[in-house]
């Protein structure tokens, strides 16, 4: 036997896990594996027989939760607020009292 195991999320537990249970009996019925998913972690486990259906019912999960996308990250560059921020407020904020 194998077993993976991935972090979807307490968020997305639920969408793996489905009405009743509903989600997790079709991944085990398509990928003949076995999913454990722990709502309050939003860890999931997959134990399967063959490696390839493993891999199949990952996919799967990565897929239905959104995964396998990229992540974007957001940075903020403060140095350009530090220079870019006295000359909106002005001095002492005398050009947020004029507005």
């Amino acid at each position: 036997k194998t077993h993976a195991s991935l972090n979807v999320g307490p968020d997305m537990a639920l969408s793996v896990i489905g009405k009743g249970g509903a989600g997790v009996k079709a991944i085990e019925e398509e990928f003949a594996v076995h999913v454990n998913v722990n709502q309050s972690s939003g860890q999931v486990t997959v134990r399967a027989e063959s490696e390839e259906a493993l891999q199949a019912a990952v996919a799967h999960i990565r897929e239905q939760t959104g995964m396998d996308k990229p992540q974007v990250e957001v940075a903020y560059d403060r140095s350009k607020a530090d220079r870019v921020l006295p000359m909106v407020f002005g001095r002492g904020g005398a050009s947020l009292r004029k507005l």
